[in-house]
């Protein structure tokens, strides 16, 4: 799962390359509670960006993308569980 500060830098990855830029309280809302699939997330970021727009399916598929990639990478830095 991302942590707050991962969804924090993966959203202003995306406003800086894609510019997919959310209020200060979306990102809030999102860092505090983000969702658990890449698909879900995208969700909340179409839903806070474009709430009465269709999103192009080729955006989608990038932001998916990434925040596919931002997942894989925070398990991959997740720490162990405690033995005991």
């Amino acid at each position: 799962m991302l942590s707050e500060n991962d969804v924090r830098e993966l959203l202003a990855t995306m406003c800086s390359r894609l510019g997919v830029c959310l209020t200060a309280g979306d990102v809030d809302r999102l860092a505090a509670a983000p969702p658990e699939s890449a698909s879900a997330f995208v969700d909340e970021i179409v839903r806070a960006e474009w709430e009465n727009a269709g999103l192009e399916n080729d955006l989608r598929a990038v932001l998916e993308a990434m925040v596919s990639q931002a997942m894989a990478s925070a398990g991959d830095r997740s720490p162990l569980p405690a033995s005991g």
